[in-house]
């Protein structure tokens, strides 16, 4: 069947509107990087401007690959302007903060971009939402890379369609689609040639594994996100039974609550220097746990983590509470919750991203250090 743009973008709009991704006149700010995915993003909410009160772009230079990214930023820069798109760029130094975290580019690379969108969400006249061009075989290689480094139920979820005020309106089309989308339309874009490299795993899993079973299964990208919807919708029902048991006995912890609110479950986490009690949304159960936090920190009853179905879910979540997306496998919840179970009082665990586990009379402390 030849490729029809209008019923693409019908797609994207019906993704919008369910979702509830984008609000209707709402100001929107496109994260561009001039490759095909983004340009292709870019040049549908282009072509309806007149249904966003604003348009609006940022640009990420990680400072990883020279002058490659460099132009690529410039080319951004010149579409942006002859189109009179007000530009937010950002010129990182990844390689440095990769250096200093101890963590691998990709994740560095993610956590930066991150804090740029941050930045870019909570400035003078910041937008609804930022839009990424994150597509439906992205999301299938999510699920396959936490299904082979052991992400649990969560991991085996994909990608939500929005992470705060981060949005994905592409995830329900696919990489296929969106080429011919650019074919189509003349979309003028750029190559990063990096997505040809193999050493990074995304690239991996892009090139040599999906593209292998697509070989043999055609289509299968579609059915393995249509999985980790399945497991979304699982995993929420979970979260759910799971936020309506009453799991909190310790002398230290009493239950307030156990409410799940927008598919997060929450935790006690402390809000100020002076070691008040307050309670932020965090992924985990609400618990009063009052006695010696610090700031930043997120405090796990012990009695969460003794039914082996909702431990897991209890760890990856005070994780999430820390803004830890990544770098954490399944083989790292098992040694903290063996830690949990065996551990003494007063020890602690070093974890990658900066991670560190304390254990303490009645509670875990998640901590994520600077």
């Amino acid at each position: 069947m030849p490729f029809n743009p209008e019923q693409f973008e019908n797609k994207i709009w019906d993704t919008i509107r369910t979702r509830a991704l984008i609000p209707d006149g709402g100001k929107v700010c496109v994260a561009v990087s001039g490759g095909a995915d983004s340009m292709a993003l870019l040049f549908f909410l282009l072509k309806y401007r007149q249904r966003l009160s604003a348009l609006s772009v940022v640009n990420v230079d990680h400072g990883i690959r020279g002058e490659a990214s460099a132009r690529e930023s410039a080319f951004v820069r010149e579409y942006c302007a002859a189109r009179d798109i007000p530009l937010r760029f950002f010129k990182l130094d990844v390689p440095a903060d990769a250096r200093r975290k101890g963590s691998s580019l990709e994740t560095a690379a993610r956590d930066a971009r991150y804090a740029a969108f941050g930045e870019v969400l909570n400035g003078a006249g910041a937008p609804d939402c930022i839009a990424t061009a994150h597509h439906l075989n992205d999301n299938a290689e999510s699920m396959l890379l936490h299904l082979f480094r052991g992400g649990g139920a969560r991991g085996l979820s994909g990608m939500e369609y929005a992470r705060g005020r981060v949005v994905r309106p592409l995830l329900d089309v696919s990489r296929r689609e969106i080429e011919e989308y650019v074919r189509a339309n003349g979309i003028p874009h750029v190559t990063d040639t990096s997505n040809a490299d193999i050493n990074y795993t995304r690239n991996f899993i892009r090139r040599e594994v999906l593209a292998r079973i697509e070989e043999r299964f055609p289509g299968a990208a579609e059915r393995i996100a249509a999985a980790a919807g399945d497991v979304r919708r699982d995993d929420e029902f979970l979260n759910r039974l799971a936020g309506s048991t009453q799991l909190f006995d310790s002398a230290q912890c009493t239950v307030h609550s156990a409410q799940l609110k927008d598919g997060v479950l929450h935790v006690e986490r402390n809000g100020d220097k002076k070691s008040k009690s307050s309670t932020v949304d965090c992924g985990l159960w609400t618990a009063h746990c009052k006695v010696g936090l610090k700031e930043g920190d997120v405090a796990v009853p012990l009695s969460a983590l003794a039914e082996p179905a909702l431990a897991p879910r209890a760890v990856f979540a005070a994780l999430r509470g820390l803004g830890i997306f990544a770098d954490i496998e399944r083989r790292h919840v098992d040694l903290i919750l063996n830690f949990a179970r065996d551990g003494q009082n007063g020890a602690s665990l070093d974890m990658p991203d900066g991670l560190k586990v304390r254990k303490e009379y009645g509670r875990v402390v998640f901590r994520k250090r600077n």
